[in-house]
């Protein structure tokens, strides 16, 4: 309630009494009547209208971190009664970071129709931005009730990283087609030189899985899984575990995403882990669809607090990594790495410039990650 309006309100029912005692006259009475029922019929149209009234978050189709992005809202009165206040209230978190704000927009509406308002974000991080709605309050037309209706719906932005220029140097072989020496043994790849494992077709195996000898022997459609070779492997750690500042988090998961997306274009499928509640999570990236369904579970990889680490629960999922190479991006070294993987398979991307690390060390802030890591060494 407006204490403000309400006051107001009193006064001149006050007035409008007084009026009608000096006067006692039907056009006094008229007038007291009207100050009296006039605001009481705009409160119960607002108490009735509160449940005919919807409001939409229309979001832009791409939001990149350091440039504005406008957040639309359009407002549905199916009432007949204009609502000149409409307020809608939300939560907006970025599931990266963890940073939490509540916003409150206002809108007007004509009786049986629409209004709009915009909101201007600009965010100097990246993440997968969660906006949730709490409710929708509709004011009387003279401002002094608010009757509230709940709202659960939510709705979703990613505003991506600004994916900085990076030039992994990877002096391995030049073609997947080529016969490596050594697989993995613990998961299926893409090179058809060697088979991992042979099963029954499911319903989106490539023709070319096809084992066609062995189908025809069974009379059914069996298909080989191909193996993983490990010189074209890279397992990708990301350390979630604490609570590192907001652009520590946003750095981090932006060298995550650039570094993905170097080794597709150099032909290098990788496999990117990190932890998160306890547990852990796996994706393999392989082809370019595969970074586009990575990047916004990356974004929204909050800080893990507590916990295992990513290679502790990596390890006690998977066992040691024993011949991929092993690029670890975090804030400070984790000792497990010692008994994870051979130092030369490892290079390390650490967000303090202060930070000592085991393999290959890349140190790197919140401000310079584009220069120091615009090259890295990887093999």
């Amino acid at each position: 309630m407006n204490i403000g309006a309400l006051i107001v309100w009193l006064l001149a029912m006050a007035s409008g009494a007084a009026v009608f005692i000096l006067t006692p006259d039907v056009w006094t009475l008229a007038l007291a009547a009207g100050i009296v029922l006039v605001p009481l019929a705009g409160m119960a149209g607002a108490f009735a209208a509160r449940k005919a009234v919807a409001v939409e978050v229309i979001l832009p189709r791409g939001a990149e971190k350091g440039r504005d992005a406008v957040i639309a809202f359009r407002g549905t009165n199916g009432a007949w009664l204009p609502l000149p206040r409409v307020e809608f209230r939300f939560v907006m978190t970025n599931g990266l970071t963890g940073e939490t704000r509540r916003e409150t927009v206002r809108l007007s509406l004509p009786g049986r129709g629409t209004g709009e308002t915009a909101l201007t974000l600009h965010s100097g991080q990246c993440g997968l931005f969660r906006i949730q709605a709490e409710c929708v309050r509709v004011c009387d037309p003279l401002g002094i009730c608010r009757f509230t209706a709940a709202d659960d719906r939510h709705w979703e932005l990613m505003v991506q990283p600004g994916l900085f220029a990076m030039e992994l140097l990877l002096p391995m072989r030049g073609s997947v087609s080529e016969d490596s020496d050594r697989y993995a043994q613990d998961r299926a790849g893409y090179d058809l030189a060697e088979t991992f494992q042979v099963r029954e077709y499911a319903p989106g195996d490539s023709p070319r899985q096809i084992h066609w000898k062995l189908s025809s022997k069974l009379d059914r459609m069996i298909v080989r899984d191909p193996g993983l070779p490990l010189e074209r492997s890279v397992l990708l750690l990301w350390e979630r575990r604490g609570t590192p500042a907001a652009q520590e988090s946003d750095a981090m998961a932006e060298v995550m995403a650039v570094v993905c997306q170097e080794l597709l274009r150099q032909g290098v499928g990788c496999r990117a882990a990190w932890n998160g509640g306890g547990e852990l999570t796996v994706q393999e990236v392989r082809e370019p669809e595969g970074f586009y369904e990575l990047l916004p579970r990356l974004l929204s990889a909050a800080p893990a607090g507590d916990g295992e680490t990513v290679v502790e629960l990596y390890r006690r999922l998977y066992g040691a990594e024993q011949g991929a190479k092993v690029i670890y991006v975090g804030t400070e070294d984790d000792p497990a790495l010692a008994d994870f993987c051979p130092p030369e398979h490892l290079v390390s991307l650490l967000c303090r410039p202060d930070a000592q690390g085991q393999g290959r060390v890349y140190t790197f802030d919140s401000g310079d990650y584009a220069s120091r890591l615009a090259e890295l060494e990887l093999y």
